[in-house]
């Protein structure tokens, strides 16, 4: 007898995959994570909102998360064309571009904010490590990054109809480099934790 299984570590190709997708990601991505929304709010508490902080989504999207960043001078890079399309219309005051999130040809020290929602299980180990070194490059100093991604979700094929292929996500790799990072005072981890089916990872440039 043959099982039937589910290769989530299969990666067809994930910016044809969202070009693909992109209406229908866009229509089912309407909602704010909670805990998103809840470092956004943070940061409002941290920057002169008048002072036009630089805040980055990478991986944007249809730009959900610019609704509520227009305090900020708002940037965003994904690697799918038809989400930037998605996202220029919807909000045409953020500065987008189509790029790659592990070279993004952003200057060093360029971005007081950094968010990350949904993008490291797209990414193999070894582009998880580049993804961090990436941000906190163009991190400004005494800035602020939330970075997460989905993981422990091996038994779900499928999140709203879209495929999730997940790679393998113990995000050991990431924790180590985030330590030495700490201990060399490069930055300062406000927190670490787990939350439903995602590892969250907030750290402060220093």
């Amino acid at each position: 007898m043959v099982e039937n299984t589910i290769n989530l570590n299969y990666i067809p190709d994930v910016k044809t995959y969202y070009n693909q997708v992109g209406n229908k990601y866009s229509r089912f991505r309407k909602y704010f994570w909670s805990e998103a929304r809840k470092f956004i709010d943070w940061t409002k508490t941290l920057y002169n909102t008048n002072s036009k902080s630089k805040f980055l989504d990478m991986g944007c999207g249809n730009g959900l998360y610019f609704q509520i960043t227009t305090e900020y001078d708002s940037h965003g890079i994904d690697l799918s064309e038809k989400l930037i399309e998605i996202s220029t219309k919807r909000y045409p005051y953020a500065k987008l571009k189509v790029g790659n999130v592990l070279e993004t040809g952003y200057t060093d020290n360029e971005f007081d904010i950094v968010l990350t929602v949904g993008v490291f299980q797209h990414l193999t180990n070894q582009e998880q490590i580049k993804f961090i070194q990436e941000t906190i490059r163009i991190l400004n100093i005494g800035g602020c990054a939330f970075v997460s991604g989905m993981c422990d979700i091996s038994d779900i094929p499928e999140i709203n109809g879209l495929i999730t292929f997940t790679n393998p996500l113990n995000y050991s790799g990431v924790l180590e480099l985030i330590q030495t990072y700490q201990q060399n005072k490069i930055i300062e981890i406000i927190y670490i934790k787990k939350v439903q089916h995602s590892v969250i990872f907030l750290i402060k440039k220093i």
